[in-house]
């Protein structure tokens, strides 16, 4: 191998460790912004970068439930009531944000 063929060898591979980096990364940063709300009654909100849903597993008690989720760089989002018997297990509400859910300010809250 000739000197110009080595170096040539090294800065394709810096190139390539280069790239690798930042894709590292963003995978890292993107599993990361995941989470679960506490429980209310066996309701909670969990989240998922930029999408979220409400789901009960199962409901602890019959009545009407909403989600309250930080969005980051937009307004609050509150649900609807939604009504859910004892022991269901089911997504009552989901959507998404502009940026992403927020790692906190998330919760289910429950009215008999």
């Amino acid at each position: 191998m000739t000197g110009a063929s080595v170096i040539r060898r090294i800065l394709r591979l810096a190139l390539v460790a280069a790239l690798l980096i930042p894709a590292v990364g963003a995978v890292t940063t993107t599993s990361a912004l995941a989470g679960v709300s506490a429980r209310t009654h066996g309701c909670y909100v969990q989240w998922w970068n930029t999408a979220w849903a409400g789901k009960c597993n199962p409901a602890g008690y019959s009545g009407q439930y909403r989600v309250h989720v930080a969005r980051a760089n937009q307004p609050d989002y509150t649900g609807a009531w939604r009504s859910i018997t004892k022991g269901a297990r089911t997504t009552f509400d989901s959507g998404q944000a502009w940026r992403r859910v927020q790692d906190s300010g998330n919760w289910v809250e429950y009215r008999g």
